[in-house]
């Protein structure tokens, strides 16, 4: 069924290529691929269609196969997040880093989850926790700059190097 939908859904000969080896995957029992493939295609369908409710149903039955996937849970919260559910993109983000503490992409995630709630205190927490473990420094050094700023630390946003703080502070 899920396969069934996916191959509706994909137009694109190289997810096509995958949704015909999950498929293999899944008839030949070799299931320990099948996570990672399930989200793979999720994503180029989230950019192809922005079909963010198919994704939030796929990745879900993905977690079916994989419960303590962090990725799964990540991504999920992110297509919650661009629904607009940012509670429901709490939950995911939460379940992320409690199954994979050292996971900086949730905490990016989450942390500008909850700029976008404007709780800029926890936001900037969260991103620093995602540069500290890693995370691609520009982005994220770019998140917390625009959470500094909205929360009214201009000169926070500036040692982050942000543009809008620019703006901002000579506003």
């Amino acid at each position: 069924m899920l396969c069934q939908r996916l191959t509706q859904l994909a137009h694109d000969s190289q997810v096509q290529r995958s949704v015909n080896s999950l498929g293999l995957l899944v008839g030949c029992g070799n299931l320990e691929n099948i996570g990672f493939m399930l989200v793979w295609i999720v994503r180029q369908l989230n950019r192809r269609k922005e079909d963010f409710s198919g994704a939030i149903t796929d990745i879900g039955k993905a977690l079916e196969f994989e419960p303590n996937n962090a990725i799964f849970y990540r991504n999920r919260g992110n297509a919650r997040k661009a629904q607009g559910d940012l509670d429901g993109a709490m939950v995911d983000f939460n379940k992320a880093i409690e199954l994979k503490p050292d996971y900086s992409e949730a905490y990016h995630a989450r942390g500008n989850a909850r700029k976008d709630e404007r709780d800029f205190d926890r936001a900037i927490t969260d991103l620093s926790e995602a540069l500290r473990l890693g995370s691609s420094r520009e982005i994220v050094l770019c998140n917390r700059g625009l959470a500094k700023s909205l929360k009214g630390d201009h000169c926070g946003a500036l040692a982050d190097d942000v543009p809008e703080a620019y703006v901002a502070r000579a506003g």
